[in-house]
């Protein structure tokens, strides 16, 4: 009975522990928010539905910038150059941390689902109907490759 008391104890302290490091942040927004990625442990980065936020103090605060469209996904490939993806083939780019979003031809009409790379010039971005979009330029250009699922993720 000592041994399950005791064991009890630490598994309650543990779990507290795990528990204690999850904390509810505000956003400032009622809008639907999909991806977030930080580049360092300080400035982060939310989209979602009309919008895109940006925190630079671990997120305490957010910075609202609406933006139209229905943003799915958000990767950046250093702390300054990033890329959203989202429905109707809609593809954006910053070189400015955020700050100025420019609009990318995706060739694609479909609902784009994730954005990732795996250097500066080279990403790779998924999406309905086995839409599988590549860029080995940075993202001034995509080439369609085609997937195996109807419907994919990265």
């Amino acid at each position: 009975m000592k041994k399950f008391f005791i064991g009890l104890v630490l598994s309650t302290i543990l779990i507290s522990s795990a528990s204690a490091q999850w904390f509810v942040q505000q956003s400032g927004t009622t809008n639907n928010l999909k991806s977030v990625y930080f580049t360092n442990n300080q400035t982060g980065l939310v989209c979602g539905d009309n919008v895109i936020l940006k925190t630079s103090n671990a997120g305490n605060n957010w910075i609202k910038t609406d933006l139209p469209g229905i943003w799915n996904s958000i990767y950046f490939v250093n702390s300054v150059t990033g890329f959203i993806c989202g429905n109707n083939g809609k593809i954006m780019k910053t070189t400015s941390a955020g700050e100025n979003w420019v609009s990318l031809n995706s060739g694609t009409d479909k609902n784009l689902n994730s954005v990732k790379f795996t250097d500066e010039n080279t990403g790779y971005i998924t999406g309905w109907n086995k839409t599988l979009l590549k860029t080995t330029d940075g993202g001034n250009t995509f080439a369609s490759t085609f997937g195996s699922a109807y419907y994919m993720w990265q």
